[in-house]
């Protein structure tokens, strides 16, 4: 493929969590919004040739939603976040400590556990 067009934008979608228990959460809506916005900046033309677009800037990490209340119409008719969606719990979230891991059952894996990994 070739690339038509590349843009960028911070999200500015960290949400103010308690830092003493190791939170880092994303608004997932404000995401969406830059999303749209970024997209917003191709031009008809070129965007009815596109065959795909590619999102990056996370490492990774967890989103909850529940099924029929993640995403709704607005009064526009344009897709928006619904609010069975969760915040996004990034790579960086630590909530979870070395002796709560060990409460957990032991992965199938044999693979050790770490916290902070989404």
């Amino acid at each position: 493929g070739t690339l038509v067009s590349s843009f960028s934008q911070k999200s500015l979608s960290d949400v103010q969590g308690d830092s003493t228990l190791g939170e880092k959460l994303q608004d997932v809506s404000k995401i969406y919004q830059v999303i749209v916005n970024l997209l917003s900046k191709v031009d008809q033309d070129t965007l009815s040739e596109v065959m795909g677009i590619s999102v990056c800037g996370q490492m990774h990490g967890i989103v909850y939603w529940k099924q029929d209340q993640a995403w709704n119409l607005n009064i526009k008719d344009q897709l928006q976040v619904g609010e069975g969606v969760s915040y996004l719990h990034t790579w960086q979230d630590a909530r979870c400590s070395p002796s709560c891991l060990q409460q957990l059952p032991k992965s199938s894996s044999g693979k050790k556990i770490n916290s902070g990994y989404g």
